[in-house]
């Protein structure tokens, strides 16, 4: 048995290095449809929220075939344990609001969160919230770039990474309510 990645998913070129995109009508699209999805988060999200789709968007953008299947098995496993904010029993108030507008950033948030007494910068909201962006950024790149290697790793780590998502979901539920 083959430990070769499939022909369609091979990244590197002929000239070695990084090559951009073809630049054709499908990119032009694509591109044209993530700033309209970013431009319409940007009334719902914080800066933090809008950070991370940002990078995920260029990720997805600029990356060739695996780096995109990557982030095409990732980010869901990453977001959408914390699709309780939409689907539970509560009002629709300003704090159920401020936690959606958090929702690409709770990730990095709740691995910020038990050095909030200790870090006197973190509690700005703001500081907070950029610094809950960057570590959110770096455990996708991590997550991505490990689901790189090869289809079963992908498929591995999408499923690593939606276990630390569904826990990650129960912690934020209780902050939430807390």
């Amino acid at each position: 048995m083959s430990t070769m990645t499939p022909k369609q998913e091979v990244c590197e070129y002929k000239g070695g290095g990084y090559q951009p995109p073809p630049f054709n009508i499908r990119f032009l699209l694509v591109s044209i449809g993530m700033i309209g999805v970013w431009a319409a988060a940007v009334p719902l999200l914080h800066y933090g929220s809008l950070a991370v789709l940002a990078v995920i968007e260029l990720t997805y953008l600029f990356g060739c075939t695996r780096t995109k299947r990557s982030v095409l098995a990732i980010v869901p496993a990453t977001f959408l344990p914390f699709a309780w904010l939409l689907w539970i029993n509560d009002p629709w108030n300003d704090h159920r609001w401020h936690w959606i507008g958090m929702w690409l950033q709770i990730p990095g948030l709740l691995a910020i969160v038990p050095f909030r007494n200790q870090l006197s910068m973190l509690q700005n909201e703001t500081t907070a919230g950029m610094l809950a962006a960057l570590v959110t950024v770096i455990y996708l790149l991590t997550a991505i770039t490990i689901g790189r290697i090869n289809p079963y790793w992908r498929v591995g780590t999408a499923a690593i990474v939606l276990t630390l998502g569904i826990l990650m979901a129960i912690m934020s539920y209780s902050l939430f309510r807390g």
